[in-house]
C-alpha cells in the first residue's frame, strides 16, 4: 500500500510519501492463543551457544541442552523453546525459555534428528510439567 498526498504543500508535517507491507504470515511465530505464551529461567548447559528458538530439553543434570528426536542418537525430549540466543561455551549461562504456547514449526530451530514434519508435531508430548507447547503450522480459512 503506498500514499501519496495530493497537494504537498497543504501536507506540512505530514510525509510526502507512505508505503506499508502487511503479511501477518511472513514471520508468525506464535500462531494461537491456546495454551497462553509463558516462559521460564533456566540454566544452560556450560559449552552450548544456542539460537534463539532452539527446540531444547534438560540433560541429565536438569541443565538446557538441544532436544533429540528419539531416532536420533541419545534422546532428549523436548521442553521448550529458548527465547533469546545463548552463549554458554564459557559457563553455565542463565536462559529464558517457552515452556508454554502455539508456536509455528517453520520459525523454531530443530535438531538435525526432526527430520519429518510428524516428529516435529509430536516432539512435546510427553514432556515434564508445566510445558504445555503446541506445534501448529500457520492455518488461513477461505469460503
Amino acid at each position: 500500500m503506498t500514499i501519496t498526498p495530493n497537494n504537498g504543500d497543504l501536507t506540512a508535517g505530514i510525509a510526502g510519501q507512505y508505503a506499508e507491507s502487511i503479511n501477518p504470515e511472513a514471520e508468525a511465530l506464535v500462531t494461537g492463543d491456546v495454551p497462553a505464551v509463558f516462559s521460564t529461567d533456566e540454566t544452560i548447559l556450560s559449552g552450548e551457544d544456542l539460537e534463539a528458538l532452539t527446540v531444547v530439553g534438560f540433560d541429565g543434570n536438569g541443565k538446557i541442552v538441544p532436544a533429540v528426536a528419539a531416532d536420533g542418537g541419545t534422546p532428549v525430549q523436548a521442553i521448550g523453546v529458548l527465547v533469546y540466543a545463548v552463549d554458554a561455551t564459557g559457563g553455565d549461562a542463565p536462559g529464558h525459555v517457552y515452556r508454554g504456547g502455539m508456536f509455528n514449526p517453520d520459525m523454531l530451530v530443530w535438531d538435525a534428528s526432526y527430520d519429518t514434519d510428524a516428529e516435529k508435531a509430536t516432539a512435546f508430548n510427553g514432556a515434564p510439567s508445566p510445558t504445555q507447547i503446541v506445534i501448529r503450522s500457520i492455518t488461513t480459512f477461505s469460503v
